[in-house]
């Protein structure tokens, strides 16, 4: 079996200037962490005009930043 990440970055208001940085941020040390557990896979959501989901607009450049994070 398989296991994998699924992420829809959230930033529930009231935001802060650096609220949507620090989630991306915790995102990528959480998928680092879980290469080293074991899993296999990463997902992240594209959403456009959605105020507190999916604040990840561009998914392809945090990806690109996963993958310096990671070895798979």
């Amino acid at each position: 079996m398989k296991f994998g990440l699924f992420y829809q970055i959230q930033v529930p208001k009231p935001w802060t200037e650096e609220s949507e940085a620090r989630r991306i941020w915790e995102a990528l040390d959480q998928i680092a962490y879980a290469e080293e557990v074991g899993y296999d896979s990463v997902w992240f959501s594209e959403h456009h005009f959605r105020p507190e989901w999916s604040h990840n607009s561009a998914p392809d450049l945090t990806l690109a930043a996963v993958s310096q994070r990671t070895s798979r």
